[in-house]
This record gives structure tokens, sequence and C-alpha cells, in this order.
């Protein structure tokens, strides 16, 4: 934290202007800081269950990751051959993030399939032209059919299933963990 409110040049201490790094290291500063209260949280009789069970459905999640990650790779690629020409699907990167957004609800159906741009014919005949926006129209409807399936359907209510086990797991078990929660703080 001290790095964010230390000015280190003449300029930061005349205009009160902070560096890009002060601003970087401070929003991590601060999302530290919360990490932490919520760590001590944890120790409380009552609201520190609650942090346990959102720690046991975390590591639950980052066991299933490797799986969950396989599939957002594997939509998010197809994605970016058959639909690059748009912005969204360009670069590969940009399209693992939007195939992530898709996943939980975002699916901007209009914005991706039914997109079309106009040109204009220039001539004596001077008509526009209306071309879509997906190149492969089958290949990607089939594509998404299959995403919407398996990752919004399957996918989500498998994680909802695991988190739903882990805290049933927990409440069983929250008067020893309470217990020993107490003994630790003595």
């Amino acid at each position: 934290m001290i790095l964010t409110v230390w000015n280190d040049t003449n300029a930061a201490g005349h205009l009160g202007v902070r560096e890009d790094w002060q601003w970087q290291f401070g929003a991590l500063s601060i999302f530290l800081s919360w990490m932490v209260l919520i760590m001590f949280i944890r120790n409380m009789p009552t609201l520190g269950m609650y942090v346990v069970m959102f720690h046991h459905v975390f590591l639950t999640f980052m066991k299933f990751f490797v799986v969950f990650g396989l599939f957002i790779l594997g939509f998010a690629l197809s994605f970016h051959c058959l639909l690059q020409n748009q912005y969204a699907f360009r670069v590969w990167w940009n399209a693992v993030i939007k195939t992530s957004l898709m996943m939980i609800g975002e699916f901007g159906f209009e914005d991706i399939f039914l997109a079309e741009v106009a040109a204009i014919e220039t001539g004596a005949d001077s008509h526009t032209i209306t071309v879509s926006t997906v190149n492969y129209r089958a290949v990607s409807y089939i594509l998404f059919i299959f995403f919407l399936i398996i990752m919004s359907i399957i996918i989500m209510n498998l994680l909802v299933g695991l988190a739903v086990d882990d805290i049933k797991g927990v409440q069983e078990n929250a008067e020893l963990e309470s217990l020993a929660m107490q003994v630790s703080r003595m």
C-alpha cells in the first residue's frame, strides 16, 4: 500500500498525479486487503462458516477447472476459426474471453449470427447488397447449439451440483470446524 501513495517523481508531487504502476499496485493492494479481511472473518463463529464454504467450493472448482478449461478452449478455438471476421473472435485470446462470457449467459446471438454488413454498389444500377458477417453459417449454428447444450446446460449444472455437494458437506461438519477454528484462535 505504501508504494501506491509514495511519490517517486517531482511531477507527481507537484501535480498530484500518480504513475501508472501506482494505480496498478493500488488496485492489487485493495483487492488483497479485502482478501485478508475475509480471512479474518473466517475466524468469526457466525460468519466464518460462509468463508469455509466458499473455500471448499473454490477448491472443488479448481479441481474441475482442467476439464472446464479444455471445453472453453475447444469451443473458443472453433469459434475463432469460424467467426474470425468478427471482432470478438478475431484473436484467439479474445475468443476465449467471449466464449467464457457466452457460457454465463451473454450469448450476443444477434451480434454474432444476425449482424449484416450493407455494401453499396456504384454504377448505373446503384443498389445495396447485404452481406452476412457469418461465413460458415451451417457449421457455426451447429457448433453454437452444441455449445448451448454442453456449456450452458450440462457444465453449469455440474458446477452447481458440485457446489451444493460441497456446501452440504461443510454444513454437516459445521460444528466441528467451528470448534477447530476457536481452538486455533487460542
